[in-house]
């Protein structure tokens, strides 16, 4: 059973797919900017805890498996507690489908599987 360590540090995780298409478009869009640029993407802005569920839910239906999952109770608190990022994406905007990425990481895990 996956275990989160520190199911309370408050982080920011994204779809890489979602990731690579705001940098993309950031890129493109850089020589027309003038000054410094940057881009700080983000998306599921929530607990460890929490996003260990929200992977777990999206997964078990998916795979057709029960994704159970163990909170530890958190005792390392070296790190900040909340690391984020600051620009939350709008995946319409990339033609990005959070379902279809929640499909292809199911896919990616099921073909693993298949091949041990």
């Amino acid at each position: 059973m996956p275990a989160v360590r520190t199911p309370l540090y408050v982080r920011d995780n994204i779809h890489v797919d979602l990731m690579a298409s705001a940098y993309a478009a950031f890129d493109e869009q850089i020589p027309a900017r003038p000054g410094v640029s940057r881009l700080n993407p983000s998306f599921y802005v929530e607990n460890q805890g929490a996003f260990a569920h929200r992977f777990a839910a999206e997964m078990a239906p998916r795979l057709g498996l029960a994704c159970t999952i163990a909170l530890g109770e958190q005792t390392d608190f070296s790190e900040p507690m909340v690391r984020i990022n600051t620009d939350r994406l709008d995946g319409a905007a990339f033609g990005w489908s959070e379902e279809r990425a929640w499909d292809a990481e199911a896919e990616f895990y099921r073909e693993a599987r298949q091949s041990h």
